[in-house]
């Protein structure tokens, strides 16, 4: 009887990895953006329609994700403010060889005024007013990036 059991508990097993070998390839990709709607007004380093961004430079998915992110707004035109939190200047300096882009600041507090616990964190700002927000680190080149960076009703003269 034992041994009955044993065998009907190691095929159970057996099936279970199988179904769960099987779902995993049967999965739908995931959203490439889960935003949260937030409120409140943004802070005084963000544009007032734009992005605001909030990085690290000892932040792996930071480092990794920040020029794609550059990149992208830069030729999609909409407006973006990259903060760092990091506490030494030296360190966003050297992260970019010494000249630090003109939309790149570095603020140790903003984590705290926007509430971002975890980085990398990324806002959509609209008339002075944070209204999206999307937690952790994206691949910018994607299309559907592409099309969350142009997709607010306006991002003010410059944007588009």
């Amino acid at each position: 009887m034992r041994r009955a059991l044993l065998v009907l508990a190691i095929l159970a097993a057996l099936q279970g990895g199988a179904w769960l070998a099987w779902r995993a390839f049967d999965r739908e990709p995931a959203a490439p953006f889960l935003t949260t709607a937030t409120s409140g007004d943004a802070p005084a380093v963000a544009p007032r329609d734009g992005l605001l961004h909030v990085w690290a430079t000892w932040c792996v998915p930071c480092r990794d994700e920040l020029p794609g992110l550059l990149a992208a707004a830069h030729e999609a035109g909409v407006p973006l403010v990259a903060v760092s939190v990091d506490e030494n200047p030296a360190s966003v300096s050297a992260f970019f060889g010494g000249e630090v882009p003109g939309e790149v600041v570095r603020d140790p507090g903003i984590a705290a005024v926007t509430g971002v616990r975890d980085l990398p964190a990324t806002f959509r700002v609209e008339d002075g007013r944070l209204v999206e927000r999307i937690d952790g680190a994206r691949e910018w080149s994607s299309e559907g990036a592409r099309a969350w960076l142009v997709s607010p009703s306006r991002w003010g003269e410059g944007g588009r």
